[in-house]
């Protein structure tokens, strides 16, 4: 069983964005409230074990996705917060695995969410991909206006991470690439993508690490 969560900052532009409540596992769902944090139990729509990822606010959880794996026909979803399927929120392109899923607030915007995802094999196919949800959309239900987006093609490890920018506003989005053709044998190529007003930039940097 494996949780994946927007690690949202404070900052007065993101300040509704937080880790307050996570969606994982069979219908698992938990809310944490309070200070102490509480936890309080919930269900939601996820009948799977691995490949979830969510984002949360005040409120609870706004946008909550699964991701197929390799084993079965590429077919992930988008849920909202009231546990239905987003519009147009099907077939979204990625594996399950470990962390092939991440959401991010779009900068400057107050209803926009990226999904970004990794096609770890060939099913895929391989690559990097993003869906932009509208989650305010349709009286809070949410719709999807771009879906599966190929930012690159090549094979991502399954350890899509992100963390805020030193402006407090926007986020460096960092994967890392692994050589499928000789198996499963991992880099140490990471590619960093710089998330702010003007859209999804990059690559910017191709690092080496332990070169």
């Amino acid at each position: 069983m494996v949780l994946m969560t927007a690690v949202v900052g404070g900052g007065k532009t993101y300040a509704q964005f937080n880790n307050n409540t996570w969606v994982f596992g069979d219908s698992a769902g938990i809310r944490w409230q309070g200070f102490p944090k509480i936890p309080t139990n919930f269900k939601s729509q996820v009948d799977w074990r691995n490949g979830v990822t969510n984002i949360s606010d005040s409120s609870g959880v706004l946008l909550y996705s699964t991701l197929l794996n390799n084993i079965l026909p590429i077919n992930g979803y988008i849920w909202n917060k009231y546990h239905e399927p987003v519009s147009g929120a099907n077939l979204i392109k990625g594996n399950s695995w470990y962390h092939a899923g991440l959401f991010l607030p779009v900068p400057g915007s107050d209803s926009l969410i990226y999904l970004f995802t990794a096609s770890v094999t060939s099913s895929s196919p391989y690559g990097l991909y993003y869906t932009t949800v509208n989650y305010k959309a349709n009286n809070d239900s949410g719709i999807v206006i771009q879906k599966n987006v190929m930012l690159n093609n090549l094979p991502a490890f399954d350890a899509l991470m992100a963390v805020r920018h030193g402006n407090g506003r926007d986020w460096w989005w960092i994967f890392q690439w692994w050589n499928a053709p000789n198996g499963t044998t991992l880099t140490n190529e990471y590619y960093i993508y710089l998330i702010n007003e003007t859209g999804i930039n990059g690559p910017l940097t191709r690092v080496l690490i332990g070169s």
